[in-house]
């Protein structure tokens, strides 16, 4: 006795349903009948062939794609009694003219004459696709003079990170007016000195490499004219702005906005927070004048646990736990910069 196949996919990656009709009674030769796949939309075009194969009978069919109909299309015949499915589908992957084993499947069927059915799942063997690159960060560039004479070495410094933890080198380049360029004493420090050989304007840019992966940082310096040589005295000044803790806000852990206080004789200082007792906050200090130079920090006076501090634009981030009693605390937040200081307590009390 033998029996037809029929094969269709069910959804994506393909759970297979196989309908087995019985082909004839008795003992009789094995008479091949249509055996057809379909497959499920997305897959045609991946998808080149799909391989079936009966064990023990030992009967194997090589499916091919029908763009006409959307299906896989081969014939098959099987003996009466248990047989195991091996379905494997197969792709050229890699468009090198080689096709490579992409999923595959099984199961048992019953080979009766009343029919019946199996279901095949051909499981994706290739898993997930590859993880991103993750490139480096550039956080600073500074340098020690943005206004050197000609001839005057300045020292660059480039501080950089990687989120993977990997080795990260380090290339200067400069982009100057003509003649002005006159060269790094190591290029590929990540602290090194540039001098410059005629005034003009430049911008010393640094590229941080990880792996494949780069950020890239520039600076830019002005290099001065030699001084006239009458016993006049230039006078030069730069004017440097406050830099001052102008609000915080206090977010819940779910960043819901809890509360805001200004810097303004006319706001409330004291930030109340029912049913946080000993709940973990953000606490965002905005900053008027704040820059790469500047520092921010924040001191707790009742014991309660304050993360670093993480700048992004004129902000800094501090991660706050509430004590576990109910407590008024004083979490002073300060900045400092060029030599100039300015703090703003704020009176935060969870209960």
């Amino acid at each position: 006795m033998t029996a037809a196949l029929r094969f269709s996919t069910l959804h994506a990656w393909a759970l297979v349903a196989a309908g087995l009709l019985a082909a004839c009674g008795g003992a009789g030769p094995r008479t091949p009948r249509p055996l057809s796949v379909s497959v499920a939309s997305g897959l045609s075009g991946q998808v080149t062939e799909i391989h079936l194969d009966a064990s023990p009978a030992g009967v194997s069919v090589v499916l091919t794609y029908d763009p006409a109909d959307g299906q896989f299309h081969g014939t098959l015949s099987l003996p009466a009694g248990a047989e195991t499915l091996t379905a494997t589908a197969w792709a050229d992957t890699d468009g090198d003219g080689v096709l490579e084993l992409v999923g595959s499947g099984s199961a048992v069927v019953d080979v009766v004459p009343e029919g019946g059915s199996v279901y095949l799942r051909i499981q994706d063997t290739g898993g997930a696709p590859p993880l991103p690159g993750y490139s480096p960060v550039i956080t600073s560039v500074q340098v020690s003079d943005p206004a050197p004479a000609i001839g005057q070495p300045v020292t660059v410094t480039a501080s950089a990170t990687d989120p993977l933890g990997g080795t990260i080198t380090y290339a200067w380049s400069a982009d100057c007016d003509p003649g002005v360029d006159g060269g790094f004493a190591d290029p590929t420090a990540a602290s090194t000195t540039w001098t410059g050989a005629a005034a003009g304007a430049c911008t010393l840019s640094v590229t941080a490499t990880a792996r494949d992966r780069s950020d890239a940082l520039g600076v830019t310096v002005t290099v001065a004219a030699p001084a006239p040589a009458d016993p006049a005295v230039a006078v030069s000044a730069q004017f440097v702005p406050a830099a001052y803790v102008s609000h915080v806000t206090v977010f819940t852990a779910g960043e819901l906005d809890e509360c805001e206080i200004d810097r303004d004789p006319s706001s409330d200082g004291t930030c109340r927070l029912p049913g946080f007792l000993g709940g973990a906050f953000l606490l965002q200090a905005a900053t008027d004048g704040i820059t790469p130079g500047a520092s921010v920090t924040a001191t707790d006076s009742c014991g309660g646990a304050l993360a670093p501090a993480t700048v992004s634009g004129p902000s800094a981030w501090f991660g706050w736990v509430a004590p576990s009693s109910a407590t008024v605390c004083i979490v002073t937040f300060a900045v400092d910069r060029d030599g100039m200081h300015d703090e703003l307590p704020v009176a935060l009390y969870a209960y």
